[in-house]
C-alpha cells in the first residue's frame, strides 16, 4: 500500500484488553493492530473475524512501543491511536479531523468518559478527568492514548513514544511536540468511552508504572524534557531506595 492512500490510519495495539475488546472494523480507513504475543488467542480471533485488519507482530514490546510500530507502518496522512478496551462514537474520527482543520491545533485528544463497572473504575475516571482539567486550566494540551489524532509526519518528527518510560511517555511526547511548535488541542466533540480498571491490583500496577516512568525520566532525560527533579529516583539509582526498587521489579514482572 502506498503512502497517504487513506486520510487517517487507526492504530490499536492488542494489549491490556481488560476482557473488553470493543474496537471493530470499518471500510473507509486503514486499521493497524500491533501485537506483542501476550494474547495469541485474541490475535487469532481478530485475524479470523476481521481479515481486512492488518496485524503487525512485535513480540516482547510494551504498549508504547506497539504504538510506534503501528504508526511507522501506517499509510494515512493522519494517525489516530486508541486502546482496544475503548469504544468510539461513530463520528469520533470525523469530529477529530474537523477540529484539527478548523483550529490552530496540529494534534488533539478526544474527549473520554468512562465505562465504569464499579466504584474503583469510577475513581480512575475521576483521576483522569481531574488531571485533564488541570492541564486545560493551565492552557496546555496533553496526549491521551485513549484517543489521539496527529499527523503521521509530526509523530515521526517528535520521535514517537519513548517506551522505556512506560505510561509516562505520553507526557514526554506531549512536551516534545510542544517544543517542536505543535499545539495540542482537545476535540470535545470527538468522543471515546474508556473501560476503566475495576480492581485495585490492576489500577495500582498502572499507577506504579506511571510513577516509576516519571521518576526515571526526571533523572535520565535532558533538562528541557523535565517537569521537575525527582530525588527519589536519584536515591533509587544509587541503590538506597529498596521500596521503589521492589515496585520496579514487580512492574516488570
Amino acid at each position: 500500500m502506498s503512502r497517504n492512500t487513506k486520510i487517517v490510519s487507526v492504530v490499536i495495539p492488542i494489549c491490556d484488553h481488560r476482557d473488553q475488546a470493543y474496537q471493530t472494523s470499518a471500510d473507509d480507513m486503514e486499521i493497524l493492530i500491533p501485537c506483542n504475543g501476550v494474547d495469541v488467542e485474541l490475535e487469532r480471533e481478530i485475524a479470523s473475524r476481521y481479515p481486512r485488519l492488518r496485524l503487525i507482530p512485535s513480540r516482547g514490546s510494551n504498549i508504547q512501543a506497539l504504538y510506534n510500530v503501528g504508526v511507522e507502518a501506517a499509510s494515512g496522512r493522519f494517525v489516530y491511536i486508541s486502546e482496544i478496551h475503548c469504544v468510539a462514537e461513530p463520528d469520533c474520527l470525523e469530529q477529530a479531523i474537523r477540529f484539527i482543520l478548523a483550529s490552530t491545533a496540529t494534534c488533539a485528544s478526544s474527549r473520554s468518559d468512562g465505562i465504569n463497572r464499579n466504584r474503583i473504575a469510577e475513581g480512575e475516571q475521576q483521576i483522569f478527568e481531574n488531571d485533564i482539567g488541570r492541564w486545560r486550566n493551565d492552557g496546555k494540551g496533553k496526549v491521551a492514548i485513549r484517543g489521539f489524532l496527529i499527523e503521521r509526519a509530526a509523530w515521526i518528527r517528535a520521535g514517537g513514544l519513548r517506551s522505556e518510560f512506560g505510561h509516562y511517555s505520553e507526557v514526554l511526547f506531549g512536551l516534545r511536540l510542544e517544543a517542536l511548535g505543535e499545539r495540542i488541542g482537545y476535540a470535545d466533540r470527538s468522543i471515546v468511552h474508556h473501560c476503566n480498571q475495576s480492581d485495585f491490583e490492576s489500577l495500582t500496577a498502572e499507577l506504579i508504572d506511571y510513577g516509576v516512568g516519571e521518576c526515571r525520566s526526571n533523572a535520565e532525560c535532558s533538562p528541557a524534557e523535565r517537569l521537575g527533579v525527582c530525588h527519589e529516583w536519584v536515591k533509587f539509582a544509587n541503590g538506597r531506595m529498596s521500596g521503589l526498587k521492589l515496585a520496579v521489579q514487580q512492574t516488570k514482572a
